[in-house]
């Protein structure tokens, strides 16, 4: 039996129904434990501020007048995470402020996706000046970053070279981008 392995060699059967481009992504998505990791933290974390209303022990902005200058220490009896001074309980402040962090990530990344996708079309479209151009600026947006990092290793003294940070983290998250 012959096989077919045209598209990244998947090894299927010749003669065999052919699985459609978003199932072969899924297949290869669900064969990697990280990234499985990774979407079931992500969607936890918007599971938890779609819900901050409704699981959050007490209103946003309630104040415990009883523990005003009385800071409750965490695993307290009403208060799991505990108070800060004013009577604010710290569980409610976590749940929410995940809400918002999570929906500041969600249109930084929708922006960033909208700019990127028009400027890519814009720099397939014109070609020439305007592509040389768009690209500069992409190697630059990506090199500043690197730079600044490995000039603030170096004067922190964190490597021997004074490269740790661009190399092992920026790097990395270069490759995810």
């Amino acid at each position: 039996m012959e096989l077919d392995t045209d598209e990244g060699g998947a090894g299927e059967a010749v003669g065999a129904p052919r699985r459609g481009p978003w199932r072969q992504v899924l297949a290869r998505f669900w064969r990697r434990p990280l990234g499985v990791a990774a979407l079931a933290v992500v969607g936890s974390l918007f599971g938890v501020a779609l819900l901050a209303p409704v699981i959050a022990p007490y209103p946003v902005g309630q104040i415990s007048i009883e523990l005003i200058q009385h800071p409750q220490a965490p695993l307290a009896a009403h208060h799991l995470l505990g108070t800060d001074v004013l009577g604010h309980d710290y569980l409610t402040q976590l749940l929410f402020a995940v809400r918002e962090t999570m929906l500041s990530a969600f249109l930084c990344a929708l922006l960033a996706t909208s700019v990127g996708a028009a400027v890519g079309l814009l720099a397939g479209y014109f070609r020439g000046a305007f592509e040389t151009a768009s690209s500069f600026l992409m190697q630059l947006v990506v090199a500043v970053p690197a730079i600044a990092g490995e000039e603030f290793a170096r004067r922190r003294r964190w490597s021997a070279q004074g490269r740790y940070l661009p190399q092992r983290g920026w790097a990395y998250g270069q490759v995810l981008l």
